[in-house]
């Protein structure tokens, strides 16, 4: 799948209705989030979408009722290199780790887990939820009632 070929979910769905609350992932929310500070100040204050980003490591641990996502990604910019491809820039590995973890629908993981984009949103009970938007391979939400975010800059 070529960049720019993903294609956003039906927002009308069951699976992302989230209760009602619209999916919005802020710098503010963000800011509330340990490690999302250090997600903005990587991106400069922006409030990165994670189009195109890689999905490398998804662990759950059910008797712990923890999770961890790990994602590859980058910023894109409008400038071309001398092949004619978009230049990336900011490439970071971002850890999701998500502790008491209350529903969670994940499908279709597979050798490659590219998603269209990545939004954090509060529930209707004070906790989390981080969805994965299908592009190939991974995609579906987790909720849980704390996240903590952790940047690894640079190429994985």
């Amino acid at each position: 799948m070529a960049l720019g070929e993903c294609h956003s979910r039906d927002y009308g769905s069951g699976m992302d209705d989230n209760d009602g609350v619209p999916p919005i992932t802020s710098a503010e929310l963000l800011l509330e989030v340990p490690g999302g500070a250090d997600l903005l100040r990587w991106f400069e204050g922006r409030v990165p979408s994670f189009h195109d980003a890689e999905v490398l490591t998804l662990a759950l641990d059910r008797k712990a009722e923890i999770g961890n996502v790990r994602i590859y990604t980058f910023e894109l910019t409008p400038d071309l290199d001398e092949k004619g491809f978009f230049v990336l820039t900011k490439h970071v590995a971002v850890s999701f780790q998500l502790s008491g973890i209350t529903n969670l629908e994940l499908t279709d993981f597979n050798h490659q887990n590219v998603i269209d984009g990545l939004l954090l949103s509060r529930t209707e009970s004070g906790g989390f939820r981080l969805e994965l938007e299908p592009c190939w391979g991974l995609f579906g939400f987790i909720e849980a009632q704390t996240v903590t975010i952790g940047i690894e800059p640079g190429k994985p």
